[in-house]
């Protein structure tokens, strides 16, 4: 028997024992396996959608599991979930109203008993009714619009809350998409609302008109630059993922910004190279490079030759939350952000500062 429900939603899952997980996923909920892509797994079931992935660190097992629906009856969607063995952490909860549909979300039990997409950030069963806060601009508090990132060593807890309840108002596609993309298993790579403002902000000190993103995942970021461009402006973006940037593109639209965004699906390397031969070097405003550490070398050189002098290349992850300090970390990203780190200090091209925003982030401007 399939699961009854009218229409969608997604199951983003993040398990230690993948075998096991797709075992239950297939065997006990009925899914079918639709493709793999890259080391995700998509699996759908009468309209229930299940993105697999193996979780690498025990953040990754920390901060996963949700489950979206779109149904006509919650309770009844929920109730069928029970009966094949979802054992749910939280009431549904409504995250955001969509044209046609309004999108929840709840807290689950993955078949290895991890409480996932739960701890600190997560929605409590017995806290969910709780009316949150208001913040001083006026935007109500949840676990999840005071996400915790990676690297803000320069910020307790308290400060964090304080600065972002100081900070310009969130505009309401930006809100609602971060808290639908934050938690995904993949969700970290999401920039944090502050980072959203300042590169916005960069976009309207520099009068931008046209902006290359590397790396668009679900849109947080092209959505943040694009509603500060002009109406005739252009954000590119480059990303390996339709998934991930098909979430993001309803968002667009209800916030009045697609016709500025334009993205190109496949290796990024791929579309830099045509661009540059295609004649675009010195035609962008600002690049934004947010995208696998493997190639972040030849995205920055990329990029000081596709933007104006005087234009801007903004780099994100440099601290590489925190383990740019520590010369014995096996993971292998972090060696080459820190080889770039100490190449962009040096670089008599450019202006430059790297500054302690999120994750670490390096401004520069390329010189005339």
């Amino acid at each position: 028997m399939l699961l009854n429900l009218d229409h969608i939603g997604q199951i983003a899952l993040a398990v230690v024992d993948v075998d096991r997980a797709e075992a239950f996923y297939l065997n006990t909920l009925g899914l079918r396996k639709l493709y793999r892509f890259g080391d995700l797994t998509f699996f759908d079931c009468a309209g229930v959608r299940l993105m697999l992935e193996k979780a690498h660190a025990p953040d990754d097992v920390a901060k996963s599991s949700v489950i979206y629906f779109r149904c006509a009856d919650i309770a009844l969607a929920v109730r069928e979930l029970k009966r094949r063995g979802v054992a749910f952490q939280s009431k549904p909860h409504l995250i955001a109203k969509m044209d046609d549909h309004d999108l929840w979300m709840a807290f689950f039990t993955d078949p290895d008993g991890h409480k996932l997409a739960g701890g600190a950030q997560g929605l409590r069963a017995d806290v969910v009714d709780e009316p949150p806060p208001i913040f001083a601009n006026g935007t109500r508090a949840t676990p999840m619009n005071v996400p915790k990132l990676r690297a803000r060593a320069s910020l307790d807890d308290s400060l964090y809350t304080y600065m972002q309840a100081n900070q310009p108002p969130e505009h309401p596609e930006l809100r609602k998409l971060r808290e639908v993309t934050s938690p995904m298993p993949r969700g970290r790579m999401q920039i944090a609302p502050e980072q959203g403002h300042f590169l916005a902000f960069l976009a309207r000190l520099i009068g931008a008109r046209r902006t290359l993103e590397i790396g668009t995942f679900t849109g947080y970021s092209a959505l943040a630059v694009a509603l500060a461009l002009p109406a005739d402006g252009l954000l590119l973006g480059c990303d390996i993922s339709e998934e991930w940037v098909s979430i993001g593109r309803p968002f667009w639209e209800r916030a009045g910004v697609t016709k500025k965004i334009e993205i190109r699906i496949g290796p990024a390397l791929d579309t830099l190279h045509k661009l540059e031969q295609g004649g675009a070097n010195g035609s962008f405003d600002l690049t934004f490079v947010d995208a696998d550490k493997e190639n972040m070398d030849a995205y920055y050189e990329s990029s000081l030759r596709l933007v104006r002098p005087g234009g801007l290349v903004v780099l994100d992850n440099m601290f590489q939350g925190g383990r740019i300090l520590d010369q014995a970390n096996a993971d292998p990203r972090t060696p080459i952000v820190r080889k770039l780190n100490a190449k962009i200090a040096a670089d008599d091209r450019v202006d430059r500062v790297l500054l302690p925003v999120g994750d670490g982030m390096t401004l520069v401007r390329r010189q005339s």
